[in-house]
């Protein structure tokens, strides 16, 4: 599930930066940029490259490779690949810093030690720039790009009252805002939406046709619960056809801007 580009995006963090969106542009240029820097770190070296040091590399690209030929892909597949693919980066930035500060000691007749360091240094800072550039300060503050990236259980539980009758795409959303379990006794307890979709009808991607299975017994649910707290990726777990959205909008109202909504006569 999900294209190369968004496998790409998420393993290289370019997901995250992009605020829960794949950006294809930046997506090939951190790609090949690590690429680069892997190649060149591993040939340009002034000593012979250590076993454990060819184990660090194979390691991360059997990692990498085996996440994106993968049936299915999810976004919390990245902390799993960044345990192989870090160390790899950071042993071909060593290696880049080292002979590039021997090189340049040698060149200009300095010393060896205070050249390394005076590299290192400038790598790091070099680093810290990017950083900088990619995670521009405005898109951090602004309310939009909060709402996508923060935590709103406190949000969920100021805003729902306790005991009432919750229906999301999220569990985890009303678990930490302890809204999950209800007193309504006939309230539905959705758990995992992406499983119904795989036992009911066998799919992986989420569109569903008209008059559809799924789609009946999410306005089955709806109809019995009170709120709703849907996510900005909802259409991944929700199958959200032209009769769904049509029926959600005509029986529930925007409660709060975090994507709370409250059905209609209640």
């Amino acid at each position: 599930m999900g294209t190369l580009t968004f496998r790409l995006s998420v393993l290289t963090g370019v997901y995250d930066l992009a605020h829960f969106a794949t950006d294809a542009p930046l997506t090939v240029v951190v790609v090949v940029a690590a690429t680069a820097l892997l190649v060149v770190g591993y040939v340009m070296r002034r000593r012979r490259t250590a076993p454990i040091e060819w184990l660090v590399l194979g390691s991360a690209a059997t990692t990498a490779t085996a996440l994106l030929a993968a049936p299915l892909f999810y976004q919390h597949h990245m902390y799993f690949a960044f345990v192989f693919i870090a160390p790899a980066l950071a042993v071909a930035l060593t290696n880049v810093a080292t002979t590039g500060a021997a090189g340049l000691a040698r060149a200009r007749h300095w010393p060896a030690g205070g050249t390394r360091i005076v590299v290192s240094g400038a790598l790091a800072c070099a680093l810290v720039l990017v950083g900088a550039v990619l995670v521009a300060p405005s898109d951090m503050t602004s309310d939009s790009a909060l709402l996508k990236v923060a935590d709103i259980g406190s949000v969920v539980a100021a805003t729902i009252p306790a005991g009432s009758c919750v229906v999301s795409d999220r569990s985890i959303v009303l678990l930490v805002a302890n809204r999950f379990v209800s007193d309504v006794p006939d309230c539905p307890r959705m758990v995992d939406p992406q499983e119904v979709e795989a036992v009911v009808d066998g799919r992986t991607k989420y569109s569903a046709p008209a008059h559809d299975r799924v789609v009946a017994d999410w306005i089955t649910w709806f109809s019995v619960a009170r709120y709703a707290v849907i996510s900005n990726r909802s259409g991944r777990r929700i199958p959200w056809n032209r009769e769904l959205r049509e029926w959600f909008h005509a029986h529930y109202r925007p409660l709060h801007r975090a994507r709370i909504w409250e059905r209609l006569g209640t």
